[in-house]
């Protein structure tokens, strides 16, 4: 898909279908997360292809909110499809609590059918490290690169 103002409306509409997939199926509680394989499976599922989709939107779009990690996002990608084996299902709670709001925010405030614009998108975002969970399985997945293995 090459980007454009109709693309980016599209993957920031599925963002958010992803976002609100995860809050249904776990209902905001780790319980059924931690508990459920097939709640899990399904969550893991929604996190990967809501990365995916940050992957391929517009530059555009991505230099309209700098402060959203992107290139954090999509390493949290990376290790969930790759290092599957290896994940923290705490690690990605946090991620799924702490973060997915952060990101929901603003991407709601775009309106939909419009191309975004800095106009239209609030911009109060903290730093990537004020990302908890995304920050703290890029440290696992950095680690476990630079120890030469996947695990």
């Amino acid at each position: 898909m090459i980007p454009d103002a109709h693309s980016d409306s599209v993957l920031l509409a599925h963002i958010l279908e992803c976002i609100e997939r995860i809050e249904e199926y776990t209902g905001g509680d780790s319980t059924a997360f931690l508990g459920l394989p097939i709640v899990r499976d399904a969550v893991l599922r929604n996190l990967q292809v809501l990365a995916e989709s940050t992957q391929r939107l517009s530059e555009g779009v991505k230099a309209t909110e700098s402060d959203i990690p992107w290139i954090e996002i999509a390493g949290f990608r990376n290790v969930l499809a790759h290092n599957y084996l290896g994940i923290s299902l705490e690690a990605v709670w946090t991620v799924i609590e702490q973060d997915l709001p952060q990101l929901a925010e603003p991407l709601s405030a775009w309106p939909q059918g419009l191309r975004p614009s800095p106009t239209d998108i609030r911009t109060s975002w903290m730093s990537a490290s004020d990302w908890p969970g995304v920050a703290q399985v890029a440290a696992i997945e950095s680690a476990r690169s630079r120890r030469g293995g996947a695990f």
